[in-house]
């Protein structure tokens, strides 16, 4: 593949066949392009990344279980209910493809036809905007059948991933309850083993109504003061992008997977009508929670109107 200063020094020099590139990325410049993608994601940096071969496998969270230790005598096999502790040692990820559409301009590639940093601040721009997009579907994927073409259908996020696991703690809240005792309620159903690992995913937005909240209480004021208003009950609250606005999830963040695959998609190609240098990426991907029960996930339900809900 040529490279992008030979591009724009051509000045006519290259005809469109000369510009085109197709092909995937070895496996270790998708090693290398996935480390980025999330290097330059706080959030993503957290969680637990899985960079795979394969489409569908099955991934082993060993160092994440517990109370998976059973003992079968010599000649035995594990009984039903061992088995079921196991069982807790991996689980399935199904990755689907993704696609990143770009364009450089003619306009661009003659600016820089003489900036040496030209290719590596493109693709700078390319890796921040999947590292954008696979937060943004980590939190908000509802389907992952691309439904109307929408970008929530392209993969199951963690909440929804959270609301179908039989295994996650359910909680529901009323739009107009006091925050303090939304997250209060979040962290008394939460799981002990993991408690002191555990954080509540909140939206920038019911952050700071937490805040202002505690503000408004007797000595509220010093707490915000202090930065004492980013914990409840001990828990820290992790502010994320795309969190949906009136859900929480309270889980370790380890706890959360994103599994991206080696094989990616690289094509290039020059569009002669829009004098545009085209790019097209396919990334495979998938999330999924590490074990449900460590997990609580709470949703507004303004629909109660018997007066029992939060």
């Amino acid at each position: 593949m040529k490279r992008l200063q030979d591009i724009a020094k051509a000045r006519g020099n290259m005809s469109a066949a000369d510009m085109y590139a197709d092909g995937h990325l070895t496996p270790e410049q998708s090693r290398k392009m996935i480390s980025t993608i999330v290097a330059k994601n706080q959030f993503l940096q957290k969680i637990t990344i899985d960079k795979t071969k394969k489409l569908q496998k099955t991934f082993d969270i060993w160092n994440l279980a517990s109370g998976i230790l059973v003992r079968v005598s010599p000649g035995n096999k594990p009984t039903s209910a061992q088995r079921e502790k196991l069982s807790v040692s991996s689980v399935k990820l199904d990755n689907k493809v993704v696609q990143l559409w770009a364009g450089i301009t003619q306009d661009t590639l003659e600016d820089n036809a003489d900036n040496p940093k030209f290719e590596a601040e493109t693709f700078n721009g390319f890796d921040e905007a999947f590292s954008n997009d696979l937060q943004n579907l980590g939190m908000i994927g509802e389907k992952d059948d691309y439904a109307g073409d929408a970008f929530k259908n392209l993969n199951k996020g963690w909440f929804t991933l959270a609301k179908e696991n039989s295994d996650v703690v359910k909680l529901e809240h009323k739009k107009a309850s006091k925050m303090i005792d939304k997250l209060t309620a979040v962290v008394k159903a939460s799981n002990e083993d993991v408690l002191t690992q555990s954080v509540i995913l909140i939206s920038q937005s019911d952050y700071l109504a937490y805040q202002q909240e505690i503000g408004g209480r007797s000595g509220g004021l010093s707490i915000l003061l202090n930065s004492g208003a980013n914990h409840i009950l001990g828990v820290p609250l992790e502010v994320a992008s795309f969190v949906p606005k009136g859900k929480f999830l309270m889980t370790p963040l380890k706890n959360l997977i994103m599994s991206v695959g080696l094989d990616i998609r690289r094509t290039r190609w020059y569009d002669v009508e829009e004098s545009c240098l085209k790019y097209k990426f396919e990334v495979y991907n998938d999330y999924q929670l590490a074990v449900g029960k460590w997990a609580v996930l709470s949703e507004e339900n303004d629909a109660d109107s018997d007066g029992d809900g939060i």
